[in-house]
């Protein structure tokens, strides 16, 4: 599958995941009470270097899915590797500006039995995209109506000026605030959202932007702005919800039914990168769903956010497989990629 006409570029981080698994459940170790003066330890079980970051994430499978995406972000002077890796599916990094005096960010994820998990996040090089504009990554694409920016966790101060640039030059985006929401002002984050024409979250962080917000409804993201079309819920185990604001309605997508979940870390982004393929590529926003639940269970069947591979035939199989009843209620459609 290729979006017509549609260039896709991803703003967002590149780092180097060290993923971690707890044999027991955080909240043995948690006193709720206590939570004022938190001091606990975790003895790990299993410890491993992976290649992640939201950016990378959402290129690499958005590559497995057959777009060809633009990597547009800042890595370290230990990219080498993970740059080759993701060329070899298929994403451009032509304009990944190197750090040669520092190197990739890194991520410390703590995952425990429960699928929960704990994160901590150096930015190193990552912090560095706060130096670029985004013109300097944008301005050798000439054709920018035809442009569909992902707008992925990182610095808030990059993700505000990203957003800000392309609502004011009239440039399509995805916009995903997640773990940056605390920090981006109610203003910013108002405006931020506003003008992107689809807007991801989990439940919390979507609970999160309602509560700052004043929001009554997700729905009334749409009566502040006409731009923003879609929002996009993710509930881990539990499936998905695809808001359609122009029409006031909403799709429960149930996740994919796997034999073992080995690690769920990745598989918020491997869900972008599906729904985001059917979106740009005008499958229903039911169909969008299913494709990102079936992108996410590949990625959660793999240690680390992008191990996982498949062929357009095992996706599109999985996805009969899972939705057929669904899919079967729109008929224009088709399931193949």
């Amino acid at each position: 599958m290729h979006s017509n006409k549609t260039t896709i570029v991803v703003s967002g981080s590149i780092a180097f995941d060290h993923i971690m698994n707890l044999k027991g459940k955080f909240a043995d170790y948690i006193l709720p009470d206590q939570i004022h003066k938190l001091n606990v330890s975790f003895l790990m079980d299993t410890v491993k270097k992976e290649f992640g970051g939201t950016g990378g994430n959402q290129a690499y499978s958005l590559a497995l899915l057959g777009e060809h995406p633009h990597l547009l972000t800042t890595a370290g002077n230990d990219f080498t590797s993970y740059n080759t890796y993701l060329q070899n599916v298929g994403v451009n990094t032509d304009q990944v500006e190197i750090q040669r005096a520092m190197p990739c960010a890194v991520g410390f994820a703590m995952t425990d039995l429960n699928d929960n998990q704990i994160w901590g996040f150096g930015s190193a090089a990552s912090g560095e995209i706060t130096k670029y504009k985004p013109d300097h990554f944008l301005h050798t694409f000439t054709d920018k109506k035809n442009l569909f920016v992902i707008l992925a966790p990182q610095h808030q101060d990059a993700m505000i000026r990203w957003a800000t640039y392309c609502r004011t030059n009239n440039i399509r985006y995805m916009f995903d605030p997640a773990f940056q929401i605390p920090q981006i002002s109610n203003t910013q984050l108002e405006r931020a959202i506003a003008g992107a024409e689809l807007l991801f979250g989990n439940d919390y962080e979507l609970a999160l932007i309602s509560s700052k917000l004043k929001l009554a409804t997700l729905f009334d993201i749409f009566r502040k702005n006409a731009k923003t079309k879609v929002v996009v819920k993710t509930l881990g185990p539990n499936g998905s919800i695809v808001y359609d604001l122009i029409h006031k309605k909403e799709y429960r997508i149930p996740a994919v039914r796997i034999a073992k979940v080995v690690d769920p870390t990745g598989a918020g982004d491997a869900y972008r990168s599906g729904f985001i393929t059917g979106y740009l590529n005008h499958r229903s926003l039911t169909r969008c769903g299913c494709m990102g639940s079936v992108a996410a269970s590949y990625a959660v069947e793999h240690y680390g956010t992008i191990n996982h591979t498949f062929t357009h035939t095992q996706f599109n199989k999985r996805l009969k497989d899972n939705y057929a009843d669904m899919l079967e209620l729109h008929p224009k459609t088709h399931y193949e990629l």
